[in-house]
């Protein structure tokens, strides 16, 4: 069984109330005291319940960030944008996975709701269409029919993922800045959550590049002239 604080107090000659404050309030505890709990927290192996102390405090130190397929490669980056900018700010981040379903995107916006985490990021499954899935990276489809890409027919995808440079034709792409995106989405949140009287709402736009590849008949990199605003969107903070 983990040791609790009663545990501690005991191994320390303390009382509980010390404990607590060692953990909560150093700063109220006389340094030979503090160094005597918390060497009996090291002997014991005592693991502060970090919920228990954020929801006591009012607030969590955690983002939610729901999105619809964490294997699309698009998603992991933005993932990785949230999550180190999350970090940074000294938050941990609980991805959530939809695979595009309704129940499981209400699910997790109910467990993350009791969680009370300090705000959510979400790519919503709301206007997604089956039908979409059926275009799927048809290359291979347009090569099987004995179709030439791009002799007979020319393919531009979306997103740039790396697949794109990869295929047997590499695909011309709009490339977005994926990893920007999900770090710029996670200080907005953040931002929001902490300074809600000085935040102000804007919208963070960005320009994405067209990556041209033999899929449409050259091998040129031209910047695209449109403005793209991002995909994921924040949450009010809980």
């Amino acid at each position: 069984m983990a040791a609790g604080m009663k545990d501690v107090a005991s191994l320390a000659g303390v009382a509980v109330g010390t404990v607590s404050n060692v953990l909560n309030h150093p700063d109220l505890v006389r340094p030979l005291t503090r160094a005597r709990v918390e060497a009996a927290m090291e002997e014991l192996g005592f693991i502060p319940n970090g919920s228990a102390r954020q929801l006591r405090a009012g607030r969590s130190r955690c983002l939610g960030l729901v999105v619809l397929d964490v294997t699309n490669p698009f998603f992991t980056e933005v993932a990785r944008g949230v999550e180190d900018y999350a970090q940074s700010a000294g938050y941990a981040v609980i991805l959530c996975n939809t695979d595009e379903a309704h129940d499981k995107e209400r699910s997790y916006l109910r467990v993350l709701e009791e969680q009370r985490v300090r705000g959510i990021l979400i790519t919503p499954v709301h206007g997604r269409s089956p039908e979409l899935r059926r275009i799927r990276g048809l290359l291979r489809g347009l090569n099987q029919t004995g179709l030439s890409v791009p002799g007979d027919l020319a393919v531009v995808g979306y997103d740039d993922i790396e697949f794109a440079a990869d295929a047997a034709v590499p695909l011309t792409s709009v490339r977005q800045p994926k990893y920007q995106l999900g770090r710029a989405a996670a200080e907005l949140l953040l931002d929001e959550a902490d300074r809600p009287a000085e935040h102000e709402h804007r919208r963070v736009v960005f320009t994405p590049e067209l990556v041209v590849r033999a899929s449409s008949g050259s091998t040129r990199t031209v910047h695209a002239g449109i403005a793209l605003s991002g995909q994921v969107r924040n949450a009010a903070a809980i």
